[in-house]
């Protein structure tokens, strides 16, 4: 992996980011969901927040609101 994947799977590992495992693709997939599992299990970040909400589930909220 090179670029903006390392970062991008570095932001996961880290809690500061989700896997969007809707979007992921092969050979990308597993490492991102995995890093995801591992910060989630750990509690790291946004992990460790007892409101945490999905970005695309806030949307929805704002959509259905009107806003």
């Amino acid at each position: 992996m090179a670029g903006k994947s390392e970062y991008n799977l570095e932001m996961v590992r880290e809690g500061y980011a989700e896997a969007y495992w809707e979007y992921l693709r092969e050979p990308y997939r597993s490492q991102f969901i995995d890093a995801e599992r591992q910060a989630k299990a750990a509690r790291k970040d946004v992990w460790g927040l007892s409101d945490y909400e999905r970005p695309s589930e806030f949307r929805e909220k704002l959509r259905i609101r009107g806003n």
